[in-house]
C-alpha cells in the first residue's frame, strides 16, 4: 500500500513538474512578444521620425501609426504623430501658433485626442499643454489654444513660449490690450531685444509712438538689428522726425539684405522732407545702381519736389532705366 501511495505520489509529482516546465515557454513566449513589439515600435518610430524631417508626412504618419499599433503606450510616438497630423511643414515648430492653412478637421480632433490621452497621464505636462495649444490654434480653435497657453502659464507663470503664443494669439485676433499686457511682461522676463522689437509694434499699434521709438532705441542698444531700425526709422518718419528717420535708414544699409530699397527711403526723405535735394539725387543714384527700378513711385517722389528737382529726377532715372528697368 504504501508503494502504491509512493506512485501515486510520483505520478502526481511528475504531473505538477510538466505542468509548471510547460509554463515555462509560455512565460518567454509572452515577454518575448512584448520585447519584439518594442523593438518594432522603436524601429517604426525612428523611421517616422526619419520620413518627418524629409518632408514626407504621409509617410511619416504611416510609421507613427505603426508605432503606436506595436506598443499604444508610446508616448513619443502618440506626441509626433499628433504634430505631424496638423503640421503642413517639414518639422514642427511649438515656439509660435504659425501659419493660419488649416488641417483637415478629422486631423486635428485626432491630435487632440492623443495629446489629451498624455496630459492624462500627466496633467502639468507643459510641452504637451503647449502641443495642445498650437494645435488648437492651427485647426483653428483660438478659445481652445488661449486655454491651453493659459493653462500652461498657471503651472509655470515664466513660460516665455507659452507667453509668446498667446501673445500672437491675442494680436491676430485684434486683443491689443491684452496682447500689450502680456508683451510688458515678457519683456521683464526675457529682457532681450527681440522681446522689445515685439512689445514695440503693439505699442505703436495702440497710438504710442514716442514709447514704441524708445523701445526700439532699447532693443539697438546691444547691437543693429534691421527689424528694430526699419521700425525705428518708420516710426520717426510718423513722428516728423526726419533727418532721425535717415540716420536710422542709413545703419540699416549695413545690416539689410535690399540696400537698393535702403537708398530709395533714403533718396525719398532727402528729396521730399527735408529738402536736401543734393543729398538726395546722390541717394537716388544709388539707389539706381544697386537695381531699384520702381518708375511709379519714382514717378510720385517727382511730384513731392520742386520741378527743377523733378526734371533732374526724371532725367537720372531715364538714364539707368533705358535699357528695360521696371
Amino acid at each position: 500500500m504504501m508503494a502504491v501511495c509512493d506512485a501515486n505520489a510520483d505520478i502526481s509529482g511528475r504531473r505538477r513538474a510538466i505542468r509548471f516546465s510547460s509554463a515555462i515557454p509560455l512565460f518567454f513566449l509572452f515577454f518575448g512578444c512584448r520585447t519584439w513589439n518594442t523593438e518594432r515600435a522603436i524601429a517604426a518610430y525612428n523611421q517616422g521620425n526619419i520620413f518627418r524631417e524629409a518632408g514626407k508626412r504621409a509617410d511619416s504618419i504611416s510609421y507613427y501609426r505603426q508605432a503606436l499599433e506595436y506598443k499604444p503606450e508610446m508616448a513619443a510616438a502618440a506626441y509626433n504623430l499628433a504634430l505631424v497630423l496638423v503640421n503642413s511643414e517639414n518639422s514642427a515648430d511649438l515656439e509660435l501658433p504659425g501659419a493660419r492653412a488649416l488641417p483637415p478637421r478629422k486631423n486635428v480632433e485626432e491630435a487632440v485626442k492623443l495629446l489629451e490621452m498624455l496630459l492624462r497621464r500627466d496633467p502639468r505636462n507643459l510641452t504637451v499643454l503647449r502641443a495642445l495649444g498650437w494645435v488648437s490654434w492651427k485647426g483653428g480653435r483660438p478659445d481652445a489654444a488661449l486655454e491651453y497657453y493659459q493653462a500652461a502659464l498657471a503651472i509655470f507663470p515664466a513660460d516665455e513660449i507659452a507667453l509668446e503664443a498667446l501673445c500672437e494669439i491675442y494680436e491676430t485676433l485684434n486683443q491689443l490690450e491684452k496682447a500689450l499686457e502680456n508683451r510688458k511682461y515678457l519683456v521683464k522676463l526675457a529682457d532681450d531685444s527681440e522681446s522689445r522689437i515685439n512689445l514695440a509694434g503693439i505699442t505703436a499699434l495702440q497710438g504710442d509712438k514716442r514709447e514704441a521709438l524708445k523701445l526700439y532705441d532699447d532693443a539697438l542698444f546691444d547691437k543693429e538689428s534691421a527689424q528694430a531700425l526699419e521700425g525705428a526709422a518708420e516710426i520717426s518718419e510718423e513722428l516728423g522726425l526726419y533727418r532721425r528717420a535717415v540716420e536710422y535708414r542709413v545703419r540699416l544699409l549695413d545690416v539689410s539684405d535690399d540696400s537698393a530699397d535702403g537708398w530709395w527711403h533714403i533718396a525719398r526723405l532727402k528729396l521730399s522732407k527735408i529738402d536736401d535735394y543734393e543729398g538726395g539725387v546722390e541717394a537716388l543714384e544709388q539707389a539706381l545702381n544697386e537695381g531699384f527700378s520702381d518708375k511709379e513711385r519714382i514717378g510720385m517722389l517727382g511730384r513731392e519736389v520742386p520741378a527743377v528737382v523733378e526734371e533732374v529726377i526724371r532725367e537720372r532715372a531715364k538714364a539707368k532705366l533705358k535699357n528695360g528697368g521696371e
